[in-house]
C-alpha cells in the first residue's frame, strides 16, 4: 500500500485496494465509475488530466456519447462524496486535476 497525502487533510492509498481518508477518517467511495474517475485522476497528481484522456481511462474503448457531460457529473458526485472545502479535485480549462 502506498499512501499519499493530499490537501485539506486527505490521504490515497493506491497500491492494492484504492482508499481514501479525510481527516484521519476513511472516506467509502463505492461507485465503480467513482473509483475509476479518482485512480485516473491520481495517476496524474498535481496535473491536469485532459477530458479526452479521462474518458478513455475510465470507459476504456467505449466511452459514452457525451463523455464531457458524464464526466462533468462523476466529478461533481465524487466531490460529494469525498466532502471537503476545498475539495481536492479542481476543473481546469482542458480537464481535471486532483491536489496532492
Amino acid at each position: 500500500m502506498r499512501r499519499i497525502s493530499g490537501g485539506g487533510g486527505f490521504r490515497y492509498g493506491v497500491l492494492g485496494s484504492l482508499l481514501v481518508w479525510r481527516a484521519d477518517l476513511p472516506v467509502a467511495v463505492n461507485a465503480g465509475k467513482h473509483r475509476a474517475l479518482l485512480a485516473a485522476l491520481l495517476v496524474d497528481a498535481n496535473r491536469t488530466v485532459p477530458v479526452d484522456v479521462l474518458a478513455a481511462r475510465v470507459w476504456g474503448d467505449s466511452p459514452p456519447a457525451s463523455a464531457h457531460g458524464a464526466l462533468q457529473s462523476h466529478v461533481m458526485r465524487l466531490r460529494r462524496v469525498l466532502g471537503g472545502t476545498p475539495s481536492p479535485i479542481t476543473t481546469r480549462v482542458d480537464g481535471y486535476a486532483i491536489g496532492v
